[in-house]
């Protein structure tokens, strides 16, 4: 999904997602991977039926579902479209399980750049991730993409916020299911 985001100084924007084990889940698992390189896993979420591997600089590389464990080839990241990252991400574990990842992120050729705070944080039954993004300077716009990658897309449900579940059947129309 994208987000045309306005980042004005002082100011932020603050997206929340969750990350969810269903009790039956299609298709064949996959074989867990450790990475290597960029992609290595440096964080597990363990939440109850879903555990989410992270990478050093906050990336989704992969999930396991239910019990026992189905792993999963999806991988989800945030990127600020026209901008790249400057300098090392900061990732530290929270007392209540939470992991944060928080990474500066430039406009190149422009003075533009931001602050991109990333929050995994356990609940009973899924992975909150939550997305701020703190602006630095003038005010200035950016694509938001929030990319998530399925293994197999045409067997996945996905409600946005600015759905209605309960009403999905009358608005079908209106959904985005993926």
């Amino acid at each position: 999904m994208h987000h045309r985001i306005f980042l004005p100084a002082m100011k932020h924007l603050h997206l929340a997602l969750f990350l969810a084990a269903w009790a039956a889940l299609p298709g064949p698992a996959e074989q867990a991977t450790q990475g290597t390189g960029a992609d290595a896993v440096a964080a597990v979420i363990d939440a109850g039926n879903l555990a989410v591997r992270l990478t050093a600089d906050g990336r989704v590389t992969g999930a396991a579902f239910g019990k026992p464990r189905l792993e999963r080839a999806l991988t989800a990241e945030t990127i600020l479209a026209g901008c790249r990252r400057d300098g090392a991400t900061i990732m530290r574990k929270l007392a209540d399980g939470t992991w944060t990842f928080q990474s500066r992120w430039v406009q190149p050729a422009t003075p533009n750049a931001c602050v991109l705070v990333e929050r995994f944080s356990p609940t009973p039954n899924s992975v909150r991730w939550e997305v701020d993004i703190h602006g630095d300077g003038k005010p200035w716009t950016a694509t938001l993409a929030t990319v998530l990658r399925w293994p197999e897309p045409s067997s996945a449900n996905l409600w946005m916020a600015w759905q209605d579940p309960i009403n999905d059947n009358i608005n079908k129309d209106k959904s985005d299911h993926v």
